[in-house]
């Protein structure tokens, strides 16, 4: 993981010193109408491997006749305690992992769009965590976590995520030197056996020919390769470069990792905090139809015992044909 983000940042670098070079016109072109994404998050790589250990997401959007798409998606989440233990720790994160399949629609539009993803998971044993997480660690020679086997048992999972996207054109900007701004408001809301949360948003981005994807970098339900807003100004034949960053502000009622199990009892050690607030910051770069991004991920405490700020890295890959 650790080279990926260092090879990532490399490209990053080197094309953002050679000018973009516009691609001749093809009378037989065709605007991707498919897009497939690979992201991952990981605490290692800005902080210490505690607690939101690791996230990985699997996307896929395909765009309809009507002009907006339909998705699918594979999600895997990874917690731990912050000290290494053959059991689960009083104050700190108990052992969970949690495998989703999802299914999403997008709705697109100029000034408003929204989506919405249907996810279908497992926690415990058949979530996969531990074994990915050891295959990790030891592709990356590092130590291993003893307290599988006091993770948070089997259960199936339900959960449905909807999300709804606001332009923002007074912060739009279209320079006669190519570089361009844009920003959108957005509003979240889970429901199901995982989570009950809602929240509040802002991105903003800054940089030359900004497209309609890569926007929002979290790799939560409902955000996909693909963004509800459309984007005019996009010359899909040309690189892109820029700079996101974004603050995302979230009420939380319910967290199946923290408050135990919806089917099942499992072990509470430690209590959530209702409220978080999140902040991200990162590079994206598209060439070749090919979508890269690296960036970091501060958010504040989710439990009252936390005792430190977390941060960590996030890496994504998309294929767009």
């Amino acid at each position: 993981m650790t080279t990926a983000l260092v090879i990532g940042g490399v490209y990053g670098l080197t094309a953002l010193t050679n000018p973009i070079t516009q691609p001749e016109e093809s009378s037989d072109w065709k605007a991707p109408s498919h897009h497939l994404r690979l992201s991952a998050e990981n605490d290692i790589l800005f902080s210490e491997d505690a607690d939101y250990s690791h996230g990985t997401r699997l996307d896929y959007a395909q765009l309809m006749k009507n002009g907006d798409y339909w998705g699918a998606s594979i999600t895997q989440s990874i917690y731990t305690p912050y000290h290494n233990s053959t059991g689960n720790n009083i104050g700190e994160r108990p052992y969970a992992g949690h495998l989703a399949l999802g299914a999403g629609y997008i709705k697109t539009g100029e000034n408003f769009g929204w989506s919405a993803e249907f996810q279908i998971g497992v926690t415990g044993n058949e979530s996969g965590a531990q074994e990915v997480q050891d295959f990790v660690h030891d592709i990356g020679d590092m130590w291993k976590w003893d307290g599988w086997d006091a993770q948070m048992p089997s259960e199936v999972t339900l959960q449905l995520t909807t999300r709804q996207d606001f332009n923002i054109g007074k912060f739009e900007i279209n320079g006669s030197n190519g570089w361009q701004s844009d920003s959108m408001l957005y509003t979240q809301q889970e429901l199901g056996t995982v989570s009950v949360r809602a929240g509040i948003g802002y991105i903003f981005r800054y940089g030359k020919n900004l497209p309609q994807r890569m926007r929002d970098t979290a790799i939560g339900a409902a955000n996909f390769a693909v963004n509800g807003l459309t984007k005019d100004s996009y010359n899909p034949r040309a690189s892109s470069y820029f700079f996101v960053s974004s603050i995302y502000l979230e009420y939380v009622a319910h967290d199946i990792f923290l408050d135990g199990g919806f089917f099942k009892d499992s072990e509470r050690t430690c209590g959530k905090q209702p409220w978080l607030f999140e902040y991200r910051a990162g590079l994206g770069i598209i060439h070749k139809s090919i979508d890269y991004y690296i960036g970091c991920v501060v958010p504040t405490m989710s439990y009252g015992s936390q005792g430190y700020t977390p941060a960590y890295g996030t890496l994504s890959i998309g294929w767009n044909w």
